[in-house]
């Protein structure tokens, strides 16, 4: 990379992984033209991820077990990158044990604060979320008239009882509610054989349509037939 001596005009789609040093290319970059960004396996200061991916042209930021750190070392939180690309139509997102402290009790409420005024439906795909994570608040969010957040979320191996036992309330809720919206969204855990969890994969199977089989990767929403 420190080979190149002339400017680069970044086009359509970047890929980051972790061999690979953001930090090099930043500089020859003259021109950003980047719709879909996707960064890998890596550890990244926020301000070099702000600088080699953000543009007004973007409109997917995918991010699967990357590490944001701010220059204290501090793990970014995933509302704080958000925050920074509040414009965006998709965000795919994965936890890993060296960024789980990215998700806190208040990340589900800020995304919402952050995406809700979105004038086009924005896409969100968190997977292998801890337990941290305070999902009440997206299903409660789920139930509205017209939400314009189509989110898809994944959970940790490693969930308490109490924990599924609160996901099994809450999906059930929403069935009861017989919301025509259910299709925009999914509701996974990887132990399909976990008991604690059973009257959730057999209250959701059929509603599950991931976010990749309705959003672009451009993040648009598709027009759908349910």
């Amino acid at each position: 990379m420190n080979a190149v001596k002339y400017k680069v005009w970044l086009t359509k789609k970047y890929y980051a992984w972790d061999f690979i040093d953001p930090v090099i290319l930043s500089p020859k970059i003259y021109r950003n033209d980047v719709k879909r960004f996707f960064f890998f396996d890596m550890i990244i200061l926020f301000e070099d991820l702000i600088k080699l991916s953000w543009n007004s042209k973007l409109e997917s930021l995918i991010l699967l077990s990357v590490t944001v750190k701010d220059k204290n070392g501090k793990i970014v939180t995933v509302e704080k990158i958000c925050e920074a690309y509040s414009t965006i139509s998709f965000l795919n997102y994965r936890c890993c044990e060296s960024n789980a402290a990215s998700i806190t009790q208040k990340t589900a409420q800020k995304l919402l604060e952050i995406f809700s005024s979105s004038r086009e439906t924005v896409g969100i795909n968190l997977d292998n979320l801890p337990e941290q994570f305070e999902f009440e608040v997206i299903f409660d969010y789920i139930m509205r008239k017209r939400p314009i957040i189509a989110f898809s979320l994944s959970f940790d191996d490693n969930l308490s009882v109490p924990y599924k036992e609160r996901m099994v309330v809450g999906v059930n809720k929403i069935l009861a509610s017989k919301k025509t919206i259910f299709p925009f969204q999914s509701i996974s855990y990887r132990q399909w054989g976990d008991s604690a969890l059973e009257p959730l994969y057999l209250g959701t199977r059929r509603y599950i349509v991931y976010t990749w089989k309705i959003i672009k990767y451009r993040g648009r929403i598709k027009k759908n037939k349910f």
